[in-house]
């Protein structure tokens, strides 16, 4: 894991990582509910959108990726 935002109400968390996924993870359980693919080089940072609706993430590629949650 190489980036992490938590969900204002905190049920939520993404991260990201080597591993070049995006991952959306509920905060109780620690299982993971959506998992994004897309990027080619390891995810940098991610953010969750101030109306929680919409995840943003960079790659090191430069690529930056829109995400429904």
């Amino acid at each position: 894991m190489t980036c992490l935002d938590i969900q204002p109400s905190g049920d939520f968390f993404v991260s990201g990582g080597a591993d070049k996924l995006v991952k959306l993870w509920n905060y109780d359980t620690g299982l993971p509910l959506k998992i994004g693919r897309g990027h080619s080089g390891q995810v940098n940072k991610v953010m969750i959108s101030p109306d929680q609706s919409m995840i943003v993430s960079v790659g090191s590629e430069g690529a930056i990726f829109v995400w429904k949650m």
